[in-house]
């Protein structure tokens, strides 16, 4: 299994989908559509971002849009629940800088937010 868990509900409901706007499960790849004028159907604002891959938003080296605020949001949550245990990188605040800079450009360059 390559994916695991898509590829048991891929197995599981088969034919049986609904393909929703990439507006609920917006990705990193879908801001690269964008910014090189690919067509693609997407309405902003973006509600759900999904994090593929190894660079998760509570990842040091994460540079997705919106990492900023899934890292807060999410240690905002285990502070309020100690006994959910999680671990974060601390993330510079040069590095938060440059995060929100570059919500920034996408928001008012490329119209990705």
């Amino acid at each position: 299994m390559k994916y695991q868990d898509q590829d048991i509900l891929n197995g599981i409901f088969k034919d049986d989908v609904k393909f929703i706007n990439t507006r609920f499960n917006f990705t990193p790849s879908e801001s690269g559509y964008i910014k090189y004028r690919k067509e693609r159907e997407i309405q902003f604002p973006a509600v759900i971002y999904h994090y593929p891959g190894p660079d998760k938003f509570w990842s040091s080296r994460s540079s997705h849009l919106k990492a900023n605020l899934g890292y807060s949001l999410f240690k905002e949550i285990c502070n309020s629940y100690p006994s959910f245990k999680a671990e974060f990188d601390v993330v510079a605040f040069r590095k938060k800088v440059k995060r929100i800079i570059k919500e920034i450009k996408y928001k008012f360059f490329y119209r990705i937010f």
